[in-house]
């Protein structure tokens, strides 16, 4: 039995949906969350598409109290997973957040737990990611880094960090005009990326709600933790997919490599050469997808 609460994000794919299900049967929560937008009418098979997704909830076959937000009508992606994690955060203290194509090493489940415990009044720590973008590079002496990007392909988080979330991102004004992004990031290049993101989100230019979740993180000088190695596989990267539609993309179907004794680093500060080395990654990935005319991924990667 696993004895954090776990948020199931899912919506129209049961094929990626019943892999990490099935990861999730493994662990047998003793409480999963399970949030679903609505179809849209304007997408033949929708419909039926997320009645077979939802219908795999109703496999849970384990001591399992299960809750569901379920939506009649469709949300998109930023309003719907947004007030998701809203609802989850509010029955809970603390949690891990899966979505339906983000599928975890089994490890990456206690590497959460131990995270959570151990850093839980913490209030520096706002986030731990199951991926890494490392590449095999190992950062640090630790199991773990810290970093100033808030990766979310699995994830976990405390309410305490949660209540500073916010889906509007009312207080990037000030941010912007204080350069609070001075203090943060060092290169150029990176903040004029990343503050053209934030703009872009500000003004609802982008459907999508991590933007928002990293700025949150940010503007309360929050840190996130990484894996030392890759706990999560991005099995999403298709036609179906919001943000992420291709599989030419070097983040696609990442390999995963369990992580069992965990070593703390023996101070919280940034790895700034892994944060540089995962930026210049996902920039040249980006690129490289926009020259192709596929969707932007950055934001599902930061």
């Amino acid at each position: 039995m696993f004895n954090k609460p776990i948020l199931f994000l899912i919506f129209n794919r049961p094929e990626t949906t019943r892999l990490v299900f099935e990861m999730i049967r493994n662990m047998q929560p003793l409480k999963l969350y399970v949030a679903a937008d609505g179809y849209r009418e304007t997408k033949p098979g929708e419909k039926e598409a997320c009645e077979l997704t939802r219908s795999i909830i109703e496999t849970v076959n384990w001591q399992c109290e299960v809750k569901k937000l379920y939506r009649e009508k469709n949300l998109g992606c930023k309003a719907a997973i947004s007030s998701a994690c809203n609802w989850f955060f509010e029955n809970e203290e603390e949690g891990v957040i899966l979505e339906d194509d983000c599928l975890p090493d089994p490890t990456f489940f206690s590497f959460c737990q131990q995270m959570l415990e151990y850093f839980r009044n913490e209030e520096k720590i706002m986030h731990i990611a199951g991926a890494n973008f490392q590449f095999g590079r190992i950062r640090g002496q630790g199991s773990y880094y810290f970093s100033r990007n808030s990766h979310v392909w699995g994830w976990a988080s405390w309410r305490r960090a949660w209540k500073y979330y916010d889906v509007d991102m009312r207080a990037f004004p000030e941010f912007k005009k204080t350069k609070k992004i001075n203090k943060i990031v060092n290169k150029w290049l990176e903040r004029a990326f990343i503050l053209n993101k934030f703009e872009k989100a500000y003004k609802g230019k982008i459907d999508t709600w991590d933007y928002q979740w990293n700025f949150a993180i940010w503007n309360q000088n929050g840190l996130a933790i990484i894996p030392n190695k890759n706990l999560i596989s991005n099995i999403g990267f298709d036609k179906k997919a919001t943000h992420t539609t291709t599989g030419s993309s070097k983040f696609s179907d990442m390999s995963t490599s369990p992580i069992h004794d965990i070593t703390h680093p023996s101070t919280i500060e940034v790895n700034v050469e892994a944060d540089d080395f995962s930026f210049q990654a996902a920039v040249k990935d980006f690129f490289a997808m926009k020259l192709k005319g596929i969707k932007n991924i950055y934001g599902r990667i930061f």
